[in-house]
């Protein structure tokens, strides 16, 4: 059972950590780190942990106590860790090599007008069909009576139901265009006037490294419910709107979309809220930490 296995994963984990002799060892969350991390303390070398949510995974919620530091997306995540852990907020890493593009080239790209509100819908790895569902429902209110046009992002699993409907309310595939994935995701953001996404981690700190304004739609059934923690602190902020998947119909989404693309200033401050979450150093302020513990038990255990 689970028991078994996790006995076996740390036997490979102690024989990794004997072969390889870390002088630091990060954990970066989920089950699979739990096993690595363990070890390490038990062998004495130093452990730090990275959180990506502001609600923190189990692995992160027990083993910081032990930890050197605890590396913190996101402040309210403190909250639940030991007391006696030792945390900094560093921010959760995007991707490498995303920046923003200019909207204009970002246009041309995807063969998009300038002057027309653009929104970018995708649903993330898991859970998307309440969110392409709602969408299609949305579809044709915000066709007849917006100018706005969508790239969106379906997935694999809605991919084939949603282009015959698309082609039944677009015909001529002007105003919506269809992608099982995106993979030019700098231009995609960079198009968008408004972002239509779930809550996962990575998602957001693409939205606040980009600016990018959103209306979040948590996945309900992320461990901990840790997506609808991590939309309530941009919420909050001023950078989204967050719908509950509960509360997500065709009439719901089409309004909150016209809502936001009929008011430029809005999505305007949106926007510069979500990128005065963001915290473009994320990545180098973890390897300069997570290095110094290396040095020091370098210099100790030589």
């Amino acid at each position: 059972g689970v028991l078994w296995r996790f006995l076996k994963s740390l036997g490979r984990a102690w024989k990794l950590v004997g072969r390889f002799d870390p002088h630091a060892v990060l954990g970066v969350g989920g089950y699979s780190s739990g096993p690595a991390c363990a070890v390490a303390l038990l062998r004495g070398r130093p452990v730090a942990l990275h959180e990506q949510n502001s609600y923190p995974g189990l692995v992160t919620r027990r083993l910081s106590r032990w930890a050197k530091e605890v590396y913190l997306s996101y402040e309210e995540a403190a909250a639940f860790l030991s007391k006696k852990a030792h945390w900094l907020v560093t921010g959760n890493p995007p991707r490498a090599g995303l920046s923003r593009v200019p909207k204009e080239s970002a246009r041309r790209f995807y063969g998009l007008p300038v002057d027309v509100p653009v929104v970018f819908a995708f649903g993330g790895s898991q859970g998307a069909r309440g969110l392409n569902q709602a969408l299609l429902d949305a579809l044709p209110e915000l066709l007849t009576e917006t100018r706005t046009h969508f790239l969106w992002s379906v997935g694999r699993y809605d991919l084939e139901q949603v282009r015959r409907r698309v082609a039944e309310l677009d015909p001529d595939g002007k105003r919506v265009q269809v992608f099982e994935f995106v993979e030019t995701m700098a231009e995609a953001y960079s198009a968008a006037d408004l972002v239509i996404s779930r809550a996962g981690a990575t998602t957001l700190s693409e939205l606040m490294a980009l600016g990018v304004p959103a209306i979040l739609v948590p996945y309900p059934y992320a461990a901990g419910d840790h997506q609808r923690a991590n939309a309530r602190t941009l919420a909050q902020a001023g950078a989204a709107v967050v719908v509950d998947q509960s509360e997500l119909t065709g009439d719901r989404l089409a309004r909150e979309i016209r809502a936001l693309i009929g008011d430029e200033e809005r999505l305007r401050r949106m926007g510069e809220a979500a990128r005065s979450l963001a915290r473009p150093r994320a990545a180098l302020d973890i390897a300069d930490r997570l290095l110094r513990l290396a040095r020091e038990r370098a210099v100790k255990h030589p």
